[in-house]
């Protein structure tokens, strides 16, 4: 829901949605074939094979889609998908486990692949354009000022406020982003750190939260999250007093992040970025009766994506993973409340 809402009468509205977000929270994990969508046509879906499949659902938006397919899909299936997507250029920069695949196209475009054995078999599809096509301008205030400069052309700043700073740099060899970290470290973003060859992450005497992440195709990703905003909690970016982020440094070990855990975080993170465009899409409609259709999917889709999310237990995470998943629903918090939206 938003917090300003036009054409539509409040009580109505709030029946709508009521009865949408508590039939899908009741059916968490059922069978969603009953809403299928046909493959989608749009620009980015031209650039990936098609399954001839109706699909679970589909996400498309200007610089992302997200499909899912759960139309009885077997691993034969899914490898033979893989096998079209490397055909179609998907093979800069490529990681490839048993269930998943993730690899750029020579313009920089992201193509991640997962295949879910459970249940009838399902493959889930996401393609996001490139973050680094675009001229970046390095902020000469705010957090990014706690950071070096990393002195690129190309990349872009996909957040910055008060609390949160985020941007991706282009042209960044892998031994750039090396040099960067080091750079970092210099700068006093040495506390609770955790290192490996593809990132890092750390604080700072005061507490401000360094993450640096090497992405492929020259991509690096830098973010730092003020203190202040530590205690933010997932529920939409409203603070809960009650619960504050977790002691990252008194995990002990340190076992790296599992793909399919950062997969549903990342894909958490891309459905909620698709989530706020359109919220805002919908505040700033004078026809938003002609988006109710699409405005109860959302709804529904979101509360089916916090089933999954609520459903991580921290304690099972180590604590790269606790990081990161903090990282994300703190980030997120941020980018609702920069937004002026709210779940």
């Amino acid at each position: 829901m938003v917090r300003k809402k036009r054409k539509l009468p409040k009580i109505v509205m709030g029946v709508i949605v009521l009865l949408v977000v508590m039939f899908a929270l009741s059916t968490c994990g059922e069978d969603s074939s009953a809403s299928a969508e046909p493959w989608p046509t749009g620009p980015l879906a031209q650039m990936l094979p098609s399954m001839d499949r109706e699909c679970a659902s589909v996400f498309e938006m200007d610089d992302s889609l997200s499909i899912r397919v759960e139309d009885n899909v077997s691993k034969a299936d899914y490898d033979d998908y893989v096998a079209k997507c490397k055909e179609r250029g998907f093979v800069v920069d490529a990681q490839e486990a048993s269930e998943s695949y993730r690899a750029y196209n020579a313009e920089g475009y992201l193509l991640e692949l997962a295949y879910h054995s459970f249940d009838k078999g399902q493959i889930d599809i996401d393609l996001e354009a490139s973050k680094v096509s675009g001229a970046l301008v390095w902020p000469t205030s705010g957090l990014a000022t706690l950071l070096p400069d990393p002195g690129k052309s190309k990349g872009m700043v996909s957040s910055d406020s008060s609390d949160y700073f985020e941007a991706y740099v282009g042209e960044m060899s892998l031994e750039e982003y090396s040099a960067y970290v080091d750079a970092c470290i210099e700068l006093g973003f040495d506390v609770d750190y955790s290192k490996n060859d593809e990132s890092y992450q750390a604080s700072d005497a005061s507490g401000n939260s360094l993450r640096v992440e090497y992405e492929g195709f020259q991509t690096m990703r830098v973010s730092i999250q003020a203190v202040e905003s530590s205690s933010d909690s997932l529920n939409g970016g409203v603070v809960d007093d009650s619960q504050t982020t977790p002691d990252v440094s008194a995990q002990t070990d340190s076992e790296g992040i599992d793909p399919a855990f950062k997969e549903a975080l990342d894909s958490y993170e891309s459905f909620m970025d698709g989530y706020i465009q359109f919220m805002q899409a919908y505040n700033e409609s004078t026809d938003t009766a002609s988006l109710l259709t699409e405005y109860t999917k959302w709804m529904s889709d979101y509360a089916d994506m916090a089933c999954k999310i609520d459903a991580i237990n921290q304690d099972d995470l180590n604590s790269e993973e606790l990081a990161y998943y903090t990282e994300v629903t703190g980030r997120v918090s941020a980018k609702l409340a920069e937004a002026a939206v709210t779940v």
